[in-house]
């Protein structure tokens, strides 16, 4: 697959666009994942005290 994007005035300006899009939702998902990470974290930890109290 053959692309050429000429990067003056409106192609660099779509080009900026969709780059700042994309590391957007990156940045998005990144931070969902750092958000359940912990969570996860403390449930295997209850678990693992409830497994050790039987």
């Amino acid at each position: 697959m053959k692309m050429s994007l000429r990067l003056t005035g409106d192609g660099l300006t779509r080009a900026l666009r969709r780059l700042s899009h994309k590391v957007a939702e990156v940045g998005e998902a990144a931070r969902r994942a750092e958000r359940k990470a912990p969570k996860s974290d403390v449930l295997k930890q209850e678990r693992d005290d409830a497994r050790r109290r039987v």
